[in-house]
């Protein structure tokens, strides 16, 4: 049987479940992926444009895939919504970590069983193949062959050259017949004023999705992993230029010879189908133009001493997890420099450093970056917290970009619940770390990068 023939009635189903969840089923397996159906994520920066649909009682739930940890498509709130007696009849995977945090969540929720997925094929069920590889900054991609079908789920992975992509067609090893693929930014993309920016990066992610189909030929590609709207008011205004999936199928449709196949919550699609996407773009459409007039979170603001209280458990455990004289060595070489912030509810100025919090005496346009006291908290108080604050968005940059001291903070907190210290980074990490200020492409540049 061809893996392109099409209208096969013994088909894999994709049962649309909302933004990067769904429920691929064949027989009486089923594979449920990356399940994030209710709330707020990032901080509350985030909420998703459609109302999710129900796990469906007559497709058969028995296996679990999470991508990665963030929180759009790890949801522990979601996970731990699945009735007791399912979850123990469910096999739950995830890529092989070294700090192992998700899996023994996973191990704790009482899942049948909890696989830590290597990098190379693995059968899950008879006849259903799996490829989990992982991909920088924590990210992983999927590649399941079901029924002679192979579905490519590229998650939030920057696939952004040729190159990138011929990584992923290399280990696909043979023709690929859906793809499933971001198509429009999911982080900050400039300060209010700066709509061009915005314009010019959601230009460039469907750029990234014709790239990915050239080179990976796909028969059918499912836009997906961004059905979500920057829902706070500090963030609002960055959904001025993101792409709709509208404007994805036009794409796809013009610049590639793959069908797009757009499903809503509760929409199933049988693979090798025909398939109409007008109906379900219809209704994101919809959605997306109801966004302005539903209610945003606010911000709250966060005392002083609570802060600093914040920050001294913050460089303690730090100091705890890397060692006194790495970390001394650390702010010496810059690698954890002092940062500045202006909090906005409190009008004043602020440093972190390795010594904690202190009240600084800056104006507003000498500081690495602006934010409330609350976003301060909650990166302070979470190993991820300060990277989710460049994905939410719910800060300002000053004119002159953010700071690179704050990237050096985000990495190394990143680095630390990933489960390495500063001792297993090799010294000429080290040292072109410190020089080129943090991570390529900081957001000093300008020229964000999705990260969800």
């Amino acid at each position: 049987m061809s893996g392109r023939q099409s209208g096969v009635s013994d088909a894999p189903v994709i049962h649309w479940m909302n933004h990067a969840s769904y429920l691929l089923a064949s027989g009486s397996t089923g594979m449920l992926v990356a399940p994030w159906f209710s709330g707020t994520a990032f901080n509350d920066g985030w909420s998703l444009l459609s109302p999710s649909a129900d796990l469906p009682d007559d497709l058969p739930f028995t296996h679990l895939w999470i991508s990665h940890e963030h929180p759009d498509h790890f949801s522990p709130r979601d996970l731990a919504a699945i009735p007791v007696e399912v979850r123990a009849e469910v096999t739950a995977m995830y890529q092989y970590t070294r700090d192992h945090r998700v899996v023994d969540f996973l191990r704790g929720l009482g899942f049948a069983e909890v696989i830590e997925l290597p990098p190379e094929r693995v059968e899950v069920a008879p006849g259903i193949e799996v490829l989990c590889r992982p991909w920088p900054a924590g990210d992983s991609f999927l590649v399941t062959r079901m029924d002679d079908r192979t579905i490519v789920n590229l998650n939030d992975c920057a696939i952004d050259t040729d190159g990138t992509a011929e990584t992923i067609r290399q280990a696909v090893d043979g023709p690929v017949d859906v793809l499933l693929t971001q198509f429009s930014y999911a982080n900050w993309v400039g300060n209010p004023e700066e709509v061009e920016l915005r314009r010019r990066h959601a230009s460039k992610k469907l750029e990234w999705v014709e790239r990915q189909i050239q080179v990976l030929a796909p028969t059918w590609v499912v836009p997906f992993a961004s059905f979500v709207w920057f829902s706070h008011e500090e963030n609002h205004y960055l959904n001025d230029e993101v792409n709709t999936v509208g404007s994805a199928v036009e794409a796809i449709e013009a610049r590639t010879e793959a069908i797009p196949v757009v499903l809503y919550p509760g929409d199933r699609w049988r693979i090798g189908n025909a398939h109409d996407a007008s109906s379900a773009v219809a209704r994101y459409e919809q959605d997306h133009g109801h966004t302005r007039g539903r209610p945003l979170t606010s911000s709250t603001s966060v005392g002083f001493e609570v802060l600093e209280s914040a920050a001294a458990e913050c460089v303690a455990e730090l100091v705890s997890v890397n060692g006194r004289v790495p970390m001394w060595f650390a702010a010496r070489v810059g690698l954890v420099p002092p940062v500045s912030a202006w909090l906005i509810d409190h009008g004043t100025a602020v440093e972190l450093s390795s010594r904690g919090l202190r009240q600084l005496d800056a104006p507003r346009t000498a500081v690495d970056i602006e934010m409330w006291s609350s976003s301060l908290l909650f990166a302070l108080q979470h190993g991820f917290g300060a990277s989710a604050l460049m994905i939410n968005g719910r800060f300002r940059a000053p004119q002159r970009g953010v700071g690179n001291p704050w990237v050096r903070w985000c990495r190394l907190r990143n680095l630390n619940t990933r489960g390495s210290t500063l001792l297993e980074v090799p010294m000429v990490v080290l040292r072109r770390f410190a020089r080129m200020g943090g991570i390529r492409r900081v957001i000093a540049d300008r020229v964000p990068r999705p990260s969800s």
